[in-house]
Order: C-alpha cells, then structure tokens, then sequence
C-alpha cells in the first residue's frame, strides 16, 4: 500500500513538518482527510482498514447499519461525507453521524470527505460532542502525487518505463494529470491505447470507451450476447445508468431477473435504454461487483462524467433546462452531492452560460475549463466575481484543482489585474487570482504585481504569501523579483513568515548566511505573537559547509553574557532554528573544542533543549560525538557557576545522550590528566554523578579509592563529600541542589511580593499580581519541575503559602463579585496591538468559583459577557514538550447551554470588529459553532448581522453597528482597511 503525503490542517503542529506520510497519524484518535476527486481517498481508506484490521464503510452505510452490528473494537474507516449531504449547508448528514458515533463509542475513527466540500469549522463544531469525550480530531488534505509516488503507482498497474511516460506527460503540459491517482492510471490506460489527450475532458471521453470496451475476444466476435455492442454504442446506456444512479436513492444495480432491495435496481425495470444494452454496459469495467449479482458504478468520477454526458445529450434532444434542475433538486444551487455531476454538465454543454451561474465556485473546482473560449472564461470569472459578494470566503483554503489553471489565460490579463487592484473585489475574488497563475503560469505584467504585493505590510498576509509562491514556481525573472521583495520584508509576524518561507526555498541559493543571521536575530528579539511552527522545514535542505558558517558568525556576532527569556514565541523559533543548525554541523565538526561552545552557547538560549528530537538523533547517528562534547566541557566548563553555559546546566543535557557508565570513565579520564584547582572540581563533580548508579555504590570502586590514595587532596574532597553524604540520608547532587535552592528562593521572593501587597491583592486592586497569580494556577510558560504540583490550588498553595493562597482566593472572589469588568474597547486595543490582558485572572477566577460550587449562571450578564471574550481571545495555552495545549475551562461549555443568547450576541459583536479589522480569519468562528448555540436565536441574531453589514462592507466598515440587545457595541475602528 502506497503510504500517501498528507498535509495536516489543523490543529497545527508544533514541531516536526506539516507534511508527513499517512502512517505518522496512524496513532490519532480521530482523523479526518480531505482530497480532491479521485484523489484516492476510497483507496486509501480500503487499503488501510484491511492493513489494520478496522472497518471499512461509506457514510451512508455506516448511517444504515444497525447500531449493535457496527464493532466498537476497531478502526471505523468511514468514506465519503460529502456524497450524502442534500447541500453545501446540509448539516443533518453530520448531525446522524455525530450521534450514531457518540452512541456506538468506537475505538477510533477515520472520516473522509471532498476538500472542497468539508465545511471546516462548522463540521468540526458539529462533531464537537463526540469528539469531546472520544479525543480531539486531527485534519490533513491528500496531496499531490510526488514523482515517486507516480512511479509506485504506475508501477503497481505493471506500467512499463514508468519514467519515461512521466517524463513525456511533462512535456505535454499534462503534469496536473500525473498529480491524483484516478487521473493518472487512466491516463495511462489511455496512451496505451492510442495518441496522448490534450485535456481532462479528452481524457475522460477516451477513458469511458476504454472502460466500456469488451476485452474478451471470444465475447466480442459473437453476433449475439452483450459482447457484441461496441463502447461507442453503449455510451448512452452507461450514461443512463449512471445518471438513475446519482439522482435517485438507487445503490446499485441487480443483473437479476428481479430485485428484492428497494434501494437496487433491475437493470429490466429500467425504461431509459433498451434492455440488451442495458445489460452489457453493466457487465463492462465501468461497473464493479459489489455483491452477488449487484454492480455499481467503478468511479463517482467516470459515473458523475457519463451521467452529465448523457444529460447534455438529453437537452440536446430538447429537454428542458428547467426540467433538468428539477431532476437534480437544484433550488439556488446543486446539491452538494451532485456538485461534481454539474460541474461536468456546464463543462460538456455548448453553451456553459445558463449553467455557470448556479455554482460557479463548482464549475471552478471539479469541471474542466480546458476546451472553453476565452469568452466563456471571462463570463465564468465574472460570475465568480458576482458570486463572491454574498459568499466573500468561497474559497476556504489557498488550494485549487490544477484543471482550474487553464483559465489562467492571456486573454482575461486585464480583467485579472483589475480584480487583484480593485477595493471591492473581496478576499477570496483576489487569491483565485493569484492561485491560478502558480506553477509557472504567471501572466504578462504580473511579476511586479505580486513583487508589490509581497512587499505590502498592510495586504492580507495568505495573498501575499500566495503571491511569493507564485513567484517562486515561476522563472527565472519573478524569482528574481521575490529576492528582491525580500530586502523590504521588515519585523512584523507577518513579515518574519514571509521571511521564513523565503529562507526555506533560497538559503545559500540566493540569500545568504547575513540574511539567515538577520532574521535569527529579529526572530529572538521579536515581541510579536508569532504561529507556531514559523520555521517549520527552514533549514530541510542546509548542508553542514553552511551551517558551520552560520554557527560561526551567529556566535561571534551575538551577545552571551546574558541568558535570553524563553517565553516568547520567538525566541522558542530561534532557539528550535540554532538547534537544527546544531544537529546539521555538530556530526561533521572535527573542532571539538569549537562545538563545545556552539553548544554552550544553545544551552544559554534554548527554551525547551532539544525541542523536536533533532539533537538526539544527531547524537545517535554520531556515536563518538557525545565523548567528545563531554572531554572538551571537562576541559572547559565553569564547575562553580549555576549559569546556563555553566557544567551544571551541560552534563544536565549530556545525561540522556551518554550512559552514566560513559560519562564516569570520561571524567575520571579528565580527572587523571587534570591539574590544580579543576582537577578537584571534576573529582567532586564526578563522585555527585556516581550517585546515579544507585546500589553499584561506583564512588567505592578501585579506581575511585586509587586517585583518592594517590592524591592526599582528592582524599580530603572524597572524605568531605561522604560526610555530607552520611549527614543527609536524602542526598541529592550538586545540581539537583542548586536546582532546588533556585526553585526555593523564587518561591520565597514570590511569597514575600504577595505577603507585601496583601490588602492590594485580597480587593482585586492589583490586576498585575493577580495576572501573576493566574499564571502559577495555569503554570503558563514556566518550566516543568516534579516538585511543582498538579492541581491548580495546590500549585498556589505551594508557590505562595496559606496565607498568599488565602489573599489570592480572596482577590478572585473580589475580581468576580466586586470590580466592574473591562469594556470592549479595552480588550480590543490589547488584542490588536498583541499584547495580553491583566483581566486573564479572571479566568482563574472563574475556574476557582465553579470549584467551590458557585453556580456560574448567577452572576451579572456584563461579567460573564467579558468573560466569554476574554476565554475566546486570550486562551490560556500550556507548552509541553512536543505539543501546545489550550486550557479547558469547563464554565464555558456550563455558561454558553444556560446562556447562549448572551454567548451569541458576545461572539457577533466581536465578530463585527473583527471584520472591521479587516481579518480574513475571524477568532471567533469556532465559538459561534459551538452545538449549545444553535438554534432559532442565532440563526435571527446572523441574519441581522449579515442584513445589515453587507459583505461588500465587510473588509471596509468603520463604525457603529449595535447587534442585539447585549451590553456589547461595535467600537470605531481605527486604521486602513487592507
């Protein structure tokens, strides 16, 4: 089975890559995949629920299935959503799903649905409630096909000289085709056959006559039996087929005489073709078994093709149109299952205007707009531009199908650079653009309009990121323009990220060693809240040569007298960036003494050491390079320091890299060639590590007792550290020591604070000490320590004493009950200039007072209004070692079922701010999503929001809409639209 690269979507990831093979997610509770047609979803799925012994079922199976008859001690491989949803909007179909799930408690799930069809938030908000108490889901996309993995496939299908057909598909501008695996295998199966297509359509027309072809020659040569019809010939019987298949609630087709499922058709009681041909059509390879003389169709893809052939055939033959859309239940739109069907009737159709207008963004994604004249292009173009002013987020990634590219047409340059330029063309209308010309099919006179675009401060920051993309598929000419562009990129978050992914594609091709050291240094220094994993993939293709010469001038250059403070997100980015460098050069390094201090110096910045695993698996693939390490700190270290270049802090990270055996034979090597004052410190040293071998009891072995026999002064330090030793049965190390007088003198300092400043803290006057306070019941970006409690109280308890547990309790109840809460402005001015809010104690706050049995609902409106946003928009995250976790508070989830009218007009007022701001992906959409919340109330609350602030308003609106009769107004918004 071919392990396919996915790219995951959400959540995302702190460390490692985005894009991972399908098998790195085998271990996620719930997993949802989205694809592109025939991208091998359903392939994927069979494959892999026969590999791990789990269950395999389409949605509507699964749906129809007796609730005892579904095992719940397996993986449920559950396929294709999106062919059972009445419409885009449809939710009952998510709806049955989440309580048959939440019912049937399966092991694990695997849910898979059409990428263009997956309605992100909402859906996962749907799902909520299972996912709730089975685990969170995670959601990754199919991609492409890469070279090799065309080669696999190909070569599973026993395709001779798979290279060179790949290579001529290439040169034949057909390389989108080689890209999804249902394509490329006909594909395939249609060269071998004759002439290569020029299009997806070409292609799909020779593919069906192949697939209806009779391969059996003895059948063939017969005058009579359904081997005597050609393929030609049978075109509109498959069609017919095809067609009752996707417009009724047929399931498949009986070769019977008769029928005993109603949901099956006899091929005899079908009237829309004659009987014989009928027959043969479903005993050619575009139907499949799937039962004992039941077929269905071999494809949705080739049936959704020969459906939409034989119905434009049908209006050909004088059908009405509007009969037609009464057959296929199309009101304002298609729906949702048949999106893929109508897509390819506007494709096929002489004349595609009357269509196009019903699901434009359809006929973008899944037709094929190939064979069409620049005419029809343009009137497409036109009504997406249409369509986008009541649907502004019509594309809901930075993703389209390449058979969309083709409309990427000289002709339609003008009308392209007046939608990017104008002010009303919306989000979505401006990155079709722009996504339409990757690949390398950048139009006449756009190379300087994506150069300024990505050197926009003020743009929408996926535009211009879509727009360096470009660029950089692009030749030789907008590759250039992209290095040029990149000299303007400045600090700001959106900057740093564009800088990234420039270094990622051009470090030492274009962009130097300065310009990595640069951004390193911004990147540290950053205040900004920076997305995780910004650097994600930087350094892949860095080779040691340069990454030695980066370590060398990052060290000469930068200040180490001082350690840096771990707990922004910057400086976690550069510190996880130095040690990648790290793990590139330290196995090619001959210069012990040199690697020493780059490691030193990572120890002095590192956030979290050894962040993504890099370090270890350097050190694996490099046996001898941890002794190494380990004799030139023995040559150099400070023994007396507790600082972070100090020995302390570096044998600390050696222990998980070097057996204690190991480490012991090196030191007391060291100790034997050592002079003066250092041999004393690494014999004392030496015996605290000694400790760790437990019962060996090493300290009294012979070549311990031999240095102390030979040298009267290492007897002295053996004979004073076993004293101290004898006096503390609890003997600990000398850097567990320090470690624990640090921890101590923190906490006697943070005791003292809060005693000092009781009165100020018990009357919620002192937000500041309350915020810090919050931070020690959260234990927010501190490090992890095993004498730091668990529980939250205790945690105070434990940092602040009874008495500053007491006062803080106290400043809780008075933050609840006593202070007014913070106006919108307020919060919105923090949350726009990125910086946090004093009023996260009340979060805390909250926690503690559901603890205590206080009934949540019962405080004032105004309070639990400011506590919904502030939840909403300054979320408490926990760092762990490999991931970033979001708080639970459980009040929410207790507040927004006993008031979700307030909870609404909360999360629409913001809302409006939010679009106000101009910001394409609104906070806030996923607490509007919450389950509890749906219902009559928001549905009128949506309508007066989207009523009165139209979305041709949405990107530009500077004031004033008061929505529902909450406390919440909308603030004026200061600053240009972008």
């Amino acid at each position: 089975m071919l392990d396919r690269q996915v790219l995951q979507i959400g959540p995302s990831p702190e460390r490692g890559s985005e894009v991972a093979p399908f098998s790195a997610h085998a271990s996620a509770q719930n997993l949802v995949v989205l694809g592109d047609p025939g991208s091998g979803k359903s392939s994927l799925f069979k494959a892999s629920s026969a590999r791990d012994d789990g269950r395999y079922y389409t949605v509507r199976d699964f749906l129809n299935t007796p609730s005892n008859e579904v095992p719940t001690g397996q993986i449920l491989w559950i396929d294709a959503l999106d062919e059972t949803r009445s419409g885009r909007s449809d939710q009952s179909t998510v709806d049955q799903l989440t309580r048959k799930l939440a019912l049937i408690r399966p092991k694990a799930i695997r849910l898979s649905c059409r990428v263009a069809d997956w309605l992100d938030q909402t859906d996962l908000a749907a799902l909520q409630p299972y996912f709730a108490k089975s685990g969170a889901a995670t959601v990754v996309r199919l991609l492409a096909l890469t070279k090799s993995e065309q080669m696999s496939v190909l070569a599973s299908s026993c395709y001779d000289d798979a290279e060179r057909f790949v290579e001529e598909a290439i040169r034949r501008q057909l390389g989108p085709l080689l890209e999804n695996p249902h394509t490329l295998l006909l594909l395939a199966k249609v060269v071998r056959r004759g002439n290569w297509p020029l299009s997806q359509t070409e292609l799909f027309d020779r593919a069906v006559l192949l697939l209806l072809d009779e391969q059996n020659a003895l059948h063939a040569e017969k005058d009579l039996g359904p081997g005597r019809f050609t393929a030609k010939g049978l075109l509109h019987a498959a069609g017919a087929l095809c067609a009752l298949r996707l417009l009724s609630d047929c399931q498949g087709f009986s070769l019977a005489a008769r029928s005993d499922e109603d949901n099956i058709a006899c091929y005899k009681e079908i009237e829309l073709s004659p009987r014989e041909e009928l027959y043969a059509a479903l005993s050619r390879r575009a139907f499949v078994s799937v039962g004992q003389g039941t077929v269905d169709y071999t494809h949705r893809t080739i049936a959704e093709f020969l459906a939409a052939r034989y119905l434009v055939r049908q209006l050909s033959s004088g059908f009405p149109l509007r009969r037609l859309f009464v057959l296929l239940g199309i009101q304002e739109r298609p729906p949702t299952a048949l999106r893929g069907l109508f897509a390819w009737l506007a494709t096929l159709s002489t004349d595609p205007a009357p269509l196009m207008d019903y699901d434009p963004v359809g006929v973008l994604l899944y037709g094929d707009v190939s064979n069409w004249s620049s005419a029809s292009r343009l009137r497409l173009v036109h009504v997406l531009a249409r369509h986008s002013k009541q649907d502004p987020w019509f594309l809901s990634s930075r993703h389209l199908p390449d058979n969309a590219r083709a409309l990427a047409d000289p002709a339609l340059t003008e009308e392209y650079q007046r939608l990017l330029t104008s002010s009303e063309s919306t989000f979505s209308l401006r990155l079709f653009v722009i996504l339409l010309q990757k690949s390398g099919r950048i139009l006449p006179g756009f190379v300087e309009i994506f150069k300024g675009l990505v050197e926009d401060s003020k743009a929408y920051y996926a535009l211009r990121l879509t727009a360096l993309e470009a660029l950089h598929e692009g030749d030789g000419a907008s590759q250039y323009a992209l290095l040029a562009a990149y000299a303007y990129l400045g600090r700001s978050e959106d900057d740093l990220r564009l800088r990234s992914a420039s270094l990622r594609a051009y470090l030492g091709d274009g962009l130097s060693a300065t310009d990595f050291i640069q951004f390193w240094s911004d990147l540290e220094a950053s205040e900004e809240q920076l997305p995780a994993g910004i650097t994600i993939g930087l350094l892949d293709h860095v080779d040691p040569s340069l990454a030695k010469v980066i370590l060398k001038q990052l060290q000469s250059g930068a200040s180490s007298s001082l350690p840096v403070r771990g707990g922004r997100r910057g400086t976690r980015e550069a510190s996880r960036l130095y040690e990648k460098l790290l793990a590139i050069a330290l196995p090619e390094t001959t210069d012990s003494q040199q690697a020493y201090e780059w490691f030193k110096f990572y120890l002095r910045r590192a956030a979290r050491p050894d962040q993504d695993g890099a370090l270890d698996k350097a050190f694996k693939s490099s046996p001898d390079l941890g002794r190494q390490l380990l004799r030139a700190a023995l040559a150099r270290a400070d023994f007396c320091a507790v600082h972070e270049t100090s020995w302390v802090r570096f044998i600390h990270a050696m222990r998980s890299r070097l057996s204690l055996d190991e480490i012991i034979y090196e030191m007391l090597q060291a100790v034997g060639v050592a002079s003066g004052e250092r041999r004393y410190l690494i014999y004392r040293a030496v015996l605290d590590e000694s400790l760790g071998l437990g019962d060996k009891e090493a300290y009294k072995s012979a070549e311990f007792s031999a240095l102390a026999q030979e040298d009267s002064v290492l007897g002295a330090v053996r004979d004073a550290w076993l004293a101290q030793r004898n006096q503390m049965p609890g003997f600990i190390s000398q850097s567990a020591q320090e470690n624990a007088q640090q921890i101590e003198a923190w906490r006697v300092r943070t005791q003292a604070r809060f005693e000092h400043h009781a009165a100020a803290i018990r009357s919620a006057s002192d937000l500041d000490l309350l915020e810090e306070a919050s931070e020690i019941y959260f234990w927010q970006e501190r490090p992890q320590s095993p004498v730091v409690p668990s529980a939250p109280q205790s945690r105070l308890r434990w940092a602040l004493g009874e008495q500053g547990l007491a006062s803080v309790l106290e400043g809780f109840d008075s933050l609840i009950k006593k202070r007014f809460p913070p106006e919108l402005s307020e919060l919105l001015e923090a949350y726009y200039e990125r910086r946090s809010t004093p009023w996260s104690a009340l979060l805390a706050a909250l926690d503690v007072y559901r603890e205590q049995c206080g009934d949540i609902s019962e405080l004032p409106d105004p309070l639990l209004a400011s506590a919904l946003l502030i939840e909403a928009i300054f979320p408490v995250y926990l760092n762990k070692r490999s991931s970033v976790d979001r708080w639970c508070h459980r009040w929410v989830d207790e507040l927004t079922e006993a008031k979700p009218n307030l909870a609404v007009d909360t999360y629409l007022a913001f809302l409006v701010n939010e679009l106000g701001q101009c910001n394409q992906h609104p906070r806030i959409l996923m607490e509007i999503g919450h389950p509890a919340l749906i219902g009559e109330y928001r549905g009128e609350a949506l309508s007066r929001f989207f009523g009165e602030l139209p979305a041709a308003q949405f990107w530009c609106s500077q004031a004033g809409l008061a929505l529902g009769t909450g406390r919440w107004r909308v603030v004026q918004v200061t600053g240009p639209c972008r």
